[in-house]
């Protein structure tokens, strides 16, 4: 029944972005995607996180931040997330960006705070084209 509620709400939640903009779409159908979002950790649940993906189109309501979801389930590594975040951009490339930008730089902040260093002493971080030393790093900031 989860995955027929999701199609429904899905196909509403975009037609309804598309044709009248996204103040239109009702917070509870953005609140029943998150709720989902909430319990679908672990094995079992494939069928029910692909139909999670459309909840991207939700980004930039202003009654319900879907931004604030995507973010809280891509600093757990939920693989859901780059789905979601592909819907957002669909949605509004504006929000998209400026969110991806903020995970980005806080993966990158976090990488200065707590490098791993490797056998020869280098700093290596997560972000690609990053700098052999944190003040080069940070001078970029």
């Amino acid at each position: 029944m989860t995955t027929i509620l999701q199609n429904v709400t899905s196909r509403y939640l975009i037609r309804t972005r598309l044709s009248d903009g996204i103040d239109s779409v009702p917070v509870p159908a953005l609140t029943f995607f998150s709720s989902i979002l909430d319990q679908v950790e672990g094995d079992g649940y494939d069928f029910i996180r692909e139909a999670l993906h459309p909840y991207g189109w939700g980004i930039g309501h202003p009654d319900h931040s879907v931004a604030d979801d995507i973010q809280q389930y891509a600093s757990s590594s939920l693989p859901l997330v780059n789905a979601i975040l592909e819907h957002a951009f669909y949605a509004d490339q504006h929000s998209a960006v400026e969110l991806l930008e903020g995970h980005m730089i806080a993966i990158y902040l976090n990488s200065i705070r707590n490098p791993v260093q490797d056998s020869e002493g280098q700093y290596l971080t997560t972000v690609a084209g990053s700098y052999g030393r944190h003040e080069e790093r940070a001078a970029i900031l």
